[in-house]
């Protein structure tokens, strides 16, 4: 694997342990995402949605650490190769995402879904047992597989083109980081690619 993946894997489990522990909390006064960017996280959630789902948890807040992904030494050309996307697109993508923002519920999902607030993901998750924090998630979620979290949303200037993180986490060791790459129909967005950037527990 190439050495900035192989930083960004390392770094991104480090970011997501941080995250179930506490450690990662959101910035004053965070922009609030467009109508645009809910419309396509209502396309990417729903898309990778198993169709028996009847529950969904998400953060109540973006992910906001994009070096983890895109270092500041990064060759964005060769990175924006791999993805799938362009070094405009990537840019702006990690440029948006300096800090988190909130979730609003304002989601387009066929499954019901609820926002988990950080003061009470913080209080489930607490402790250094993360098997524990995990029973205690699914006690009080028992219909939900797993939590979600996304990214904000970048959109090019002909808005064609979306670029978006996104984070499943299940368990101990369980969850995955893609950034996933849709391009725009109509009114609708389609995933194009999705390049995994980390699993957890390998």
């Amino acid at each position: 694997m190439h050495e900035c993946w192989r930083r960004a894997t390392g770094i991104a489990t480090a970011l997501l342990l941080a995250w179930l522990s506490g450690a990662v909390t959101a910035a004053p006064e965070a922009p609030a995402l467009t109508p645009l960017e809910y419309t396509v996280l209502s396309q990417v959630i729903g898309h990778g949605l198993p169709p028996d789902t009847t529950a969904i948890v998400i953060s109540d807040l973006t992910t906001g650490d994009p070096n983890s992904l895109v270092p500041a030494d990064a060759d964005l050309e060769v990175l924006a190769k791999r993805l799938d996307t362009t070094p405009g697109l990537l840019a702006g993508w990690a440029g948006l995402n300096q800090q988190q923002s909130p979730l609003e519920k304002k989601l387009a999902l066929t499954a019901s879904y609820e926002l988990l607030p950080e003061a009470l993901r913080a209080k489930i998750f607490a402790g250094e047992d993360p098997a524990t924090g995990w029973a205690r998630f699914h006690k009080r979620f028992p219909r939900a597989p797993g939590l979600l979290r996304v990214s904000r949303v970048a959109i090019d200037d002909t808005e064609q083109s979306a670029l978006v993180y996104v984070e499943f986490a299940c368990g101990p060791e369980c969850g995955t980081g893609r950034l996933i790459r849709l391009a725009r129909a109509g009114d609708a967005w389609q995933v194009q690619s999705g390049e995994l950037v980390w699993v957890a527990g390998s």
